[in-house]
């Protein structure tokens, strides 16, 4: 994945990534790295939006395919 750098958080030594808020969306970041992308996005408003389409990407995917889990295996398919 091309790693692309955004802004640095003020006050924080690392920049916030591309990487950085796609984990932010899915829940993936720990609490201080957390709250660095949330300082970030408070000020990047643009950013925070690119954030709310892949949660709302995520809910719709989710609703979509988690009913799929539920389904039993075909009996043709080996298990072997």
């Amino acid at each position: 994945m091309n790693e692309k750098r955004l802004h640095a958080v003020p006050g924080a030594g690392t920049p916030i990534t591309e990487a950085d808020l796609h984990a932010y969306a899915d829940g993936q970041l720990p609490p201080a790295r957390r709250a660095e992308v949330e300082t970030f996005l408070a000020a990047h408003p643009q950013d925070q939006a690119r954030v709310d389409e892949w949660r709302e990407q995520r809910r719709l995917l989710h609703a979509m395919l988690d009913p799929v889990l539920d389904e039993p295996l075909p009996l043709r398919l080996p298990l072997a």
